[in-house]
């Protein structure tokens, strides 16, 4: 897809996502009952098995492996951020741990802070869909640990749980996300 019509999709997405953010209210776990599009299942199809492939790698060599596939800076960031998170919300959904809605996002330009919802991001939602198939059926095409493993909230909870706390007690913050010239 060409950037221009990658743009463009992607206004268009957050448009959608908007819309339906105003007309269901603003609780997050609506968002995530709205279909997503094809071209996102699309490149998750595609990213999946790269992210498997190199989830021994930093996040900066991981993006790398992406944009070498084909994939924008910024949709790799995305992609990098997003999908362990969203696979991470939904394990721990499955273990009753209460997760965050948002993130706190920090433009390093000029230091700004905004807390967003992760449901604004259509890579996390539909993501999130994919690893509640995964943990229903029991099985998944990529090793599930590891790409949750990269999420810095289940990192918490790991450490947390190794220190005796009980996972349904638990309670976090938005997490910090950060990298300005790959977030709008």
């Amino acid at each position: 897809m060409p950037k221009e019509s990658n743009k463009e999709h992607q206004r268009w997405e957050r448009i959608r996502l908007s819309f339906f953010k105003r007309l269901f209210g603003q609780r997050s776990d609506t968002a995530q009952t709205v279909p997503v599009s094809s071209g996102i299942q699309i490149a998750l199809q595609k990213a999946l098995p790269i992210l498997d492939r190199g989830g021994h790698l930093g996040d900066s060599a991981l993006i790398d492996l992406l944009v070498q596939a084909g994939f924008s800076e910024t949709m790799a960031w995305q992609i990098t951020t997003f999908v362990p998170a969203a696979f991470c919300h939904a394990l721990l959904r499955t273990m009753e741990v209460s997760a965050p809605n948002t993130y706190r996002f920090i433009d390093e330009d000029t230091e700004q802070s905004q807390d967003r919802c992760f449901s604004d991001s259509p890579i996390f939602v539909h993501a999130s869909h994919l690893a509640e198939e995964y943990l229903r059926a029991g099985s998944a095409p990529v090793n599930f640990g590891a790409l949750v493993g990269r999420d810095s909230l289940f990192k918490a909870v790991n450490q947390a749980m190794n220190a005796g706390a009980d996972p349904k007690e638990l309670q976090f913050s938005a997490v910090l996300v950060g990298k300005s010239k790959y977030l709008s």
